[in-house]
């Protein structure tokens, strides 16, 4: 299709004359462009350019079966008709087109405004255009990024797991099987991880810090890091305790890797669970716990009868 071929039609001599016409499917037309390529008394070649249009009659193969039909004329008379099959290809050039658009989704307010692609946070959103070529149809549509994999036209990817500088490509294929890849733009996924607590520590002590079962204060300690996110993230780190079995205090901000003071007025013969947590920009939280015992004795009873403990008091 598209490209030339050749009739070759065998004759008793000169003096005859040919009417060409070809059908294909549904489509049926005169060969009108005949070009004499060789010329005997007992032989004539011609060369024929097959109309690229045959094309829209094959849309389900690469190819069909048409026939020629030469009228044979003597000095104007008709004497006789001749029909001879041809087989048309679909050139390898007719393959489906298509372009493909993508864009970031982050659903988390606190980066949306970022404008990055974050691993494990943030999503792609794709768009296919695609078209087949000479009369085919699309028949099926495949999206892949990051490992995923997706049907159709248009749609949305689940959380990135990857990170690097990733392409995204979809591939395409027309109602005659043929298939075309296309590649999108590259994007770059930023490594993500929830922040690390790398060491942290709670004792139990007086007001300047010396270690006490009894004391009225806590002393806490908590070093932590995040993912860089292009220098976009930050981590906080802040701590919080209660009574053993009571309501939390507020968070205190502690500065990373740095000791502080908590409380001033704990009371002597309660135990205390300490929280330590580390709170990145994207909005993560990683959280270690301690239980701070009370005073050391061998064994006590809680009065009223509540309560018992070897080694300490009972809470």
């Amino acid at each position: 299709v598209g490209q030339t071929g050749t009739l070759t039609i065998t004759r008793p001599g000169y003096g005859y004359s040919f009417v060409c016409t070809y059908a294909l499917g549904t489509a049926s037309g005169s060969i009108g462009d005949l070009r004499t390529v060789s010329s005997s008394s007992g032989r004539v070649v011609y060369q024929w350019t097959v109309p690229e249009s045959l094309a829209h009659q094959i849309t389900a193969s690469t190819w069909a079966s048409g026939t020629v039909t030469v009228k044979v004329y003597s000095g104007g008379t008709l004497v006789g008709t001749l029909r001879a099959p041809f087989t048309a290809y679909v050139p390898e050039s007719m393959r489906p087109v298509a372009t493909l658009q993508v864009s970031v989704v982050n659903d988390d307010a606190a980066v949306r405004d970022w404008g990055l692609c974050i691993q494990g946070v943030s999503r792609l959103e794709y768009t296919v255009t695609a078209s087949g070529q000479g009369g085919a149809s699309i028949r099926t549509c495949r999206f892949r990024f990051g490992g995923q994999e997706f049907a159709g036209s248009s749609g949305t990817t689940g959380l990135i797991g990857v990170s690097g500088i990733l392409v995204p490509t979809v591939t395409v294929t027309d109602s005659r099987g043929r298939s075309a890849t296309v590649t999108g733009s590259a994007v770059k996924v930023y490594a993500y991880h929830q922040p690390v607590i790398s060491a942290s520590a709670v004792t139990r002590c007086d007001a300047d810090g010396t270690a006490a079962d009894s004391g009225a204060y806590l002393k806490v300690q908590c070093t932590a890091s995040c993912a860089a996110v292009g220098n976009r993230n930050a981590v906080q780190v802040r701590a919080r305790y209660r009574p053993m079995g009571g309501s939390w205090s507020g968070y205190t901000t502690l500065t990373s890797g740095a000791e502080r003071l908590l409380g001033g007025g704990l009371a002597a013969a309660a135990s205390y669970e300490v929280e330590l947590s580390a709170v990145d920009t994207v909005g993560s939280v990683r959280a270690v716990s301690y239980t701070s015992s009370n005073a050391s004795v061998a064994f006590h009873l809680r009065s009223g009868g509540v309560g018992a403990a070897f080694g300490k008091l009972a809470d």
